[in-house]
């Protein structure tokens, strides 16, 4: 509509004096023809403020002047300096008050930036792709920052936000909203583990987009909210607590991932299927799912029995081998936290199981026995922690001791269980029971 009148404007004022013309466009539409000077061109508008939209110069630092022509300059449009490869250095006013989407992008050697102190809108992609911004701080003033702002800034380590800042925060150098509970942006140029903290319940879209150097990032239960585009092209490891949101997520985007407290790196990327048997190849840390469970491949000749794959089931049958691509593999592990807080009542393992991991028991409120195989050379912290219910437990294996059994291993159990042990290790593993949490009350047979 607005094109229209100014069309039909421009025919009739086309003959008037160009100071009357300009003033009933005012008027009507509320801005005024720009102009420009060697460096800009550049839009006023009538309540005496400039808008730059384009640059001409190509200096490696630049000082946006505060006025033009009178005017206070406010506005940087849409894509002025988008991929200027020389530009170094920027000084805006602090009568800047909106960056525009694309307004930086690309600007890969700028490396300083000083953003104006009444500046309040940051658009979406505007400082993208500038490589050399090894950290930005955002000011009091600001109160809305578009998505994905500073993504790929390949060396930005920290985004800091003034303390005073109504509507932002930042720790560790990662931008949150005020209350810290949307994440809003990871620079690109962090390294190491990323720790979200508890209380978070948002993870924005392009959060960790390029974010090639970070190790790990963990997710803590308390977040409810990501989007297909939270990790961008983020190929390392998510870190997830079992029965969490975070785990869902991680599967249904087909992220690696491994458990909090497990070193199991599991990629949903590679799941072969039983159906897909003959057609894939299997490499380690590959996840592989049979009808009933799945497996992560720890080696040439074995594989980690990881979890059932009804969580509601309340037996299972763990079996001595599986086979893949034609070649068999020997079940030999139960994973970290395999069957925490599940509902799981009976399980029967085979003589094969030589390892089972930290928590995969925990708080499994209905299990109220267990025999541990002949094999079992190590059990981890906390694998049958808080199982109140435990009233029976059978060793076969003579291999524990205090060194390849956990801490709290039994802490938790039935107080009145009662643990059968071959007759030669009885009063070992007493001791042992005892020094891994088991009750005073326990009987041993």
């Amino acid at each position: 509509m607005k094109k229209i009148i100014a069309a039909a404007l421009t025919a009739i004022l086309i003959c008037l004096p160009n100071q009357f013309a300009f003033a009933q466009m005012n008027e009507m539409m509320g801005y005024s023809v720009g102009g420009s000077n060697e460096d800009f061109e550049y839009e006023i508008f009538e309540n005496g403020t400039v808008k730059i939209h384009k640059y001409f110069g190509n200096a490696a630092s630049v000082e946006i002047p505060e006025e033009i022509d009178g005017c206070a300059v406010t506005d940087i449009a849409n894509g002025v300096f988008r991929e200027r490869s020389n530009l170094v250095s920027v000084i805006l006013p602090d009568s800047v008050k909106k960056i525009d989407g694309y307004a930086f992008f690309r600007c890969e050697n700028l490396s300083n930036i000083r953003l104006s102190n009444s500046l309040t809108y940051i658009g979406m992609f505007a400082f993208v792709g500038c490589n050399a911004l090894t950290e930005i701080t955002i000011p009091q003033s600001v109160t809305e920052i578009a998505g994905d702002s500073f993504g790929g800034c390949k060396s930005l380590n920290n985004i800091y936000v003034d303390s005073n800042n109504q509507y932002f925060s930042s720790a560790e150098g990662l931008l949150y909203d005020k209350e810290k509970t949307k994440l809003l942006q990871c620079p690109a140029g962090k390294t190491g583990d990323i720790v979200i903290p508890d209380g978070v319940v948002t993870i924005e879209g392009w959060a960790f987009e390029s974010c090639e150097n970070v190790s790990s990032v963990t997710v803590p239960e308390s977040v409810t909210e990501m989007f297909p585009t939270t990790f961008g092209a983020y190929y390392n490891t998510i870190v997830v607590t079992p029965g969490s949101y975070a785990e869902t997520y991680v599967k249904k985007e087909k992220l690696k991932y491994r458990y909090l407290n497990s070193n199991v790196i599991i990629d949903p990327s590679k799941v072969t299927e039983d159906s897909d048997n003959k057609t894939k190849t299997i490499s380690i840390g590959d996840v592989y799912a049979d009808q009933n469970n799945t497996y992560v491949v720890a080696d040439e000749t074995s594989v980690i029995f990881t979890g059932a794959k009804n969580k509601e089931i309340k037996g299972v049958v763990i079996p001595p081998s599986i086979t893949i691509h034609n070649k068999l593999y020997v079940v030999n592990a139960i994973s970290d936290r395999c069957f925490e807080n599940t509902k799981i009542e009976h399980i029967t393992m085979s003589s094969n199981i030589q390892s089972i991991g930290m928590k995969a028991f925990y708080n499994c409120k209905k299990l109220k026995k267990i025999t541990i195989p002949s094999g079992v050379s190590k059990i981890g912290n906390q694998a049958f922690g808080n199982c109140r219910k435990l009233k029976n437990i059978t060793l076969k294996t003579t291999k524990l001791t205090k060194k390849n059994v956990g801490k709290k291993a039994f802490k938790g159990i039935y107080k009145k269980a009662v643990v059968k042990a071959p007759k030669k290790k009885l009063m070992a593993y007493r001791k042992l029971f005892q020094s891994k949490g088991a009750g005073g009350k326990v009987r041993y047979k």
